[in-house]
């Protein structure tokens, strides 16, 4: 590691990123909230997000109800064919791009005729 990249963990940690620490020789990453910076026995990273989650047309199949969370009475949409676009429902196009972009962050869908919904969160 070069004294530019130990440089930027430091900082990250300074400014309040998770910071995580591996003994040089086992390359097992754990949470670190207090280092002590022993580059010569330890690695430092800054912890990597999750990956973000990419929806695609095979998780809407037809009869999926898609509804609006953060509304009184939730508008509900069933989920009628796939489009080029993206998904079609009762009232429209839901475009793929937009899903996987977050405008539709508080949004879920169920598969099972709303017994479980989950989060169309990317």
């Amino acid at each position: 590691m070069t004294i530019q990249e130990m440089i930027a963990v430091m900082q990250a940690a300074v400014e309040g990123k998770v910071i995580e620490t591996a003994k040089s020789s086992e390359g097992v990453w754990r949470v670190n909230p207090a280092p002590m910076w022993d580059w010569s026995n330890y690695d430092y990273r800054v912890k990597p997000s999750p990956p973000k989650r990419v929806f695609t047309l095979a998780d809407f199949p037809n009869g999926t109800v898609v509804r609006m969370d953060d509304c009184a009475g939730a508008e509900m949409r069933l989920v009628t064919d796939w489009r080029k676009e993206g998904i079609g429902t009762s009232r429209g196009t839901i475009p793929m791009a937009d899903i996987n972009n977050g405008v539709y962050k508080d949004w879920s869908f169920s598969t099972d005729s709303g017994k479980t919904w989950q989060a169309m969160t990317p």
